[in-house]
């Protein structure tokens, strides 16, 4: 298997001498670097041939023949089948990754396509396309005659592994700085991870980027240092920030609806008081979050232990995690029908055997408390225990798996609210769910055309003179005016006289900038993807409709 980028492939004939060079000198003793110093000592020259070193018996990179020819690749490979290992080229696969298929250019992409094509009876290549954005779009990229040649299968590749390990070590797992996620947020990070391939390092930076806009944009990130003179540093503007968050409407309507109108006036307009509320939410929002990790943790060894259901919506802790702090476990969703994930669990916790059974659960019980004496799991393992013993001090029939089961209940319906009903989880838990999908999943289509049509939106600038603005803006504003084929001339013509000219200088100057300045323009917007030349008018330019952007 060899892998190739866009950046290590400025021409075909490059691509094609990496491919050779590392397939042939993975096998030989110098190894894959050898192989790389030979085609960046002849990039300095493409059209030189091989040294001329007489050709080793047993070796084939002495030859000279072009590096890039893949005749010397066919003769590879029926070496290979020439000894012990393989006994015909069908045993044999060559697997090219190219690792980023989107980035490559179309005529270098599209000419290793027909180069491999042409060389498919005597090299058994497979070809590997990394694509990060849809099929679609990859395919409108590509020349009908050039996907004819392919077979292709789509499949998705997921880093799995890797993104679970980050997540137990950021959001899994509990102490006092831990930052929870939204339910909206969790799941539209994992999406974009699944639908996409991007890499593990991309992740990352997204849940920095949570992090870092959660408390550097929020004025109450100074409430979680559990500082004792914390007080000191609330403001009024602080109060009457809080007195306007969801969290603190909910809070006063509750207490409206238990009959406290007393207190609820005291939570709008007694400060004190109020102050005095801070420090204790978010000391119970922290286990909060403290229960609802540390049960997601025994619903997963319970699950293996009991076995999962075919229909089961939550499999792993990626699952659990957003249906967990929603509610979702123990309320079902408006409009559904049926039980509660955690209902079923408890169902299949009643029916274990008491002597074959419940001994191997209650062990890994004792197994998930061993390494924390005041964790969760023991806090249900020490409730569980004392029922057994009452129930035996008592001379009451012992059925471990109702007195296990009714622990887990109690504990679940306890631990497993909903996110909103606790007071102030704003503090701890980022909801930036719109700001995120603008940071990495932006309008492209809707900011690329702002800028261009109104600069000063992202200058500043006041200036309202067309001759000041950006060529590319006077471009752009041409482009919208004019019909679907643009004349070059005309084009030229106009935007030279919109543009401003600089005072004492020759026409002959003027004409050679203005034209610079026309061409960069006009290789930008070609750049951009909303104008191409024209093949049917070679005299003009063509309007590029924008699709799926």
């Amino acid at each position: 298997m060899v892998s190739i980028s866009s950046k290590e492939c400025p021409n075909l004939k490059t691509a094609l001498k990496l491919i050779v060079a590392r397939l042939t000198e993975s096998q030989s003793a110098q190894g894959g670097s050898a192989a790389e110093d030979n085609v960046a000592d002849e990039e300095k020259d493409e059209d030189l041939e091989g040294e001329d070193v007489p050709m080793g018996a047993n070796d084939i990179r002495y030859d000279r023949r072009l590096r890039y020819d893949l005749d010397i690749l066919a003769q590879w490979c029926n070496k290979q089948v020439r000894s012990e290992a393989v006994t015909s080229l069908d045993q044999l696969r060559i697997v090219i990754s190219i690792q980023d298929a989107d980035s490559f250019q179309v005529s270098i992409l599209t000419g290793l396509i027909e180069m491999m094509q042409s060389y498919i009876t005597t090299i058994p290549l497979k070809l590997m396309l990394n694509v990060a954005t849809s099929l679609e779009v990859f395919q409108e990229k590509l020349p009908r005659k050039c996907i004819r040649l392919l077979r292709g299968k789509a499949f998705q590749a997921q880093m799995a592994e890797g993104i679970m390990k980050i997540l137990r070590e950021t959001l899994f797992k509990y102490d006092e700085s831990t930052l929870l996620l939204s339910p909206d947020l969790f799941n539209s990070l994992v999406h974009r991870q699944k639908q996409s391939l991007e890499s593990v390092d991309t992740f990352i930076s997204s849940l920095k980027y949570i992090f870092m806009a959660h408390y550097y944009s929020n004025p109450f990130s100074v409430l979680t240092t559990g500082n004792e003179h914390v007080n000191g540093f609330i403001t009024s503007q602080h109060l009457r920030a809080l007195r306007m968050l969801p969290s603190f409407k909910t809070f006063v309507e509750r207490k409206l609806e238990q009959g406290s109108y007393s207190e609820a006036a005291k939570l709008l307009e007694d400060d004190d008081y109020l102050k005095s509320l801070i420090s204790i939410s978010i000391e119970e929002f922290r286990e909060y979050a403290r229960n609802v990790l540390s049960s997601i943790e025994i619903i997963i060894q319970l699950e293996q232990s009991l076995g999962y259901e075919e229909s089961c919506e939550f499999r792993n802790t990626m699952d659990l995690y957003p249906a967990a702090l929603s509610g979702e476990l123990i309320n079902l969703p408006k409009g559904r029908r049926g039980t509660t994930f955690i209902d079923s669990l408890i169902s299949k916790v009643r029916k274990l055997d008491d002597e074959s059974e419940m001994p191997f659960i209650v062990d890994q019980l004792e197994t998930i408390c061993h390494d924390d004496k005041s964790g969760v799991a023991w806090d249900i393992y020490s409730r569980f225990q004392e029922k057994c013993h009452s129930a035996l001090d008592a001379s009451q029939p012992l059925n471990m798996a109702n007195i296990f089961a009714d622990t887990l209940e109690t504990h679940f319906k306890f631990a497993l609210v909903s996110y909103k009903e606790m007071f102030l989880y704003e503090v701890l838990l980022s909801d930036l769910f719109t700001l995120q999908e603008n940071v990495f999943l932006p309008t492209y289509r809707g900011a690329l055309e702002l800028g261009l049509s109104n600069p000063k939106h992202y200058w500043g600038d006041v200036t309202e003179s067309t001759a000041q603005a950006p060529h590319i803006s006077v471009l752009y504003q041409l482009y919208r005016e004019s019909s679907v084929f643009i004349n070059i001339f005309d084009y030229y013509s106009v935007f030279k006289g919109l543009i401003h000219r600089p005072d004492n200088l020759a026409d002959d100057e003027w004409d050679r900038k203005s034209l610079a300045w026309f061409l960069q323009g006009i290789a930008e917007l070609k750049f951009i993807g909303i104008i191409r030349d024209s093949k049917r008018k070679f005299e003009c330019v063509e309007k590029i409709a924008w699709k799926d952007l």
